[in-house]
């Protein structure tokens, strides 16, 4: 089987592979890495994301889209984005068609979605579109976008609007499929598309590893781009109510991100900084090391589907705690605390009683591992195998 696997976003603005990866990049990584005896991949992208696939393992055909990035995130994405579709003849002539099985879209963003239609109506290629993430209405409570920031979420909510009627009108003409991150997203589409619910995946399970005791380096963890999608204002307001209880608790935050400095100023503005580790983007075995010295995974985001930083510190035997939104309903059913949306303090007091509680803290522990069974790569790519083929 021949895939073209079409990725423009992937390394923008990551040129030396330090400021991490979003969930979708993760799980396409491994699902290539882990099906390429089986299928031969080949992936449009640009010079960064070439580098950035070779970083991370993956061994496919390249075709690229030469792209010169300024250095300046937002102005480059601007400028990805007006390219694919100004000059969207531009980006398919680098592609020698050969007779490709599917054309898989690395996302929904638009340089990632729009080559990956049009190459698949022009060469009646079978197309699989991921859409991993619906975007939050500009009007909702739950919008993470804030101030100025508003406008990037009006332009994607808009973009994405406009993503889902291709998909859907496309499908009648079309049997294609769709790759999702939830199962709550699946009703934007057709009844009759294909769907394959993907959340992620976890390298191993380590059986009854985690212990409350009093050796841990780390109360608490937090890993994820410090982003407004991902709760990170919340998270650092929910220490300092953590710490108004118990100033002898410490937290790791794992990851990078452009609220990285304004998290920073305000732990030293609430006089917190002295508890908190901002330890970076860490992956494999470095963050791993983390969670072996941790107890608790705080996962904060405001707007999500899926998650998969949570799976990965669940697999540790780390319970976790989260705001209540709908995604987690489907993927996150034992091992959690669920806490109403934005109750800050609700969400302080129950991580305090948790590891103040043997007891309940040894049964999130091993409902964790237990939920992490669903997790495992194995699994997740035979059942991606299939729905490939069928």
């Amino acid at each position: 089987m021949r895939i073209l696997f079409i990725s423009l976003l992937s390394g923008l603005g990551n040129p030396t592979g330090d400021s991490g990866m979003s969930g979708g990049d993760n799980i396409h990584i491994n699902l290539i890495n882990k099906t390429s005896k089986k299928i031969e991949y080949s992936i449009l992208t640009t010079p960064n994301g070439k580098n950035f696939y070779i970083r991370n393992g993956v061994n496919a055909n390249f075709y690229t889209f030469q792209f010169k990035e300024s250095g300046i995130f937002n102005l480059d994405l601007i400028r990805i984005y007006l390219q694919t579709i100004l000059f969207r003849k531009k980006v398919l002539s680098k592609l020698k068609y050969s007779n490709f099985d599917y054309v898989i879209s690395s996302s929904d963003f638009l340089p990632d979605f729009l080559p990956a239609y049009l190459f698949s109506k022009i060469y009646s290629c079978k197309p699989v579109f991921s859409f991993f993430l619906k975007a939050s209405s500009p009007l909702s409570p739950a919008n993470p976008y804030k101030g100025i920031r508003i406008f990037f979420g009006i332009f994607y909510y808009l973009i994405q609007k406009m993503v889902i009627k291709l998909i859907n009108d496309y499908s009648k003409i079309i049997n294609l499929k769709i790759l999702l991150a939830s199962d709550s997203a699946g009703i934007y589409f057709k009844r009759y598309i294909s769907k394959h619910v993907v959340y992620g995946g976890i390298k191993e399970i380590i059986p009854n590893y985690k212990k409350l005791n009093l050796f841990s380096q780390y109360d608490a963890v937090f890993v994820g781009r410090l982003h407004d999608q991902k709760g990170v204002i919340e998270l650092i307001k929910i220490w300092r109510e953590i710490i108004n209880l118990n100033r002898s608790l410490r937290l790791a935050i794992i990851g990078n991100g452009p609220h990285e400095k304004k998290m920073k100023s305000m732990s030293r503005e609430f006089n917190i900084d002295f508890s908190i580790d901002f330890l970076g983007f860490l992956n494999g075995k470095k963050k791993y090391d983390v969670f072996k010295k941790s107890k608790v995974f705080l996962h904060t985001p405001i707007y999500d589907t899926g998650g998969m930083a949570l799976a990965e510190g669940m697999s540790y035997g780390l319970p976790g705690i989260v705001f209540d939104l709908e995604g987690y309903k489907f993927c996150y059913k034992q091992g959690v605390i669920k806490v109403k949306l934005k109750d800050l303090k609700l969400f302080a007091k129950e991580f305090i009683n948790l590891i103040n509680d043997d007891m309940y803290y040894e049964k999130l522990s091993k409902e964790a591992i237990n939920n992490s069974k669903n997790w495992l790569w194995d699994n997740v790519t035979h059942d991606y195998l299939s729905f490939i083929k069928k």
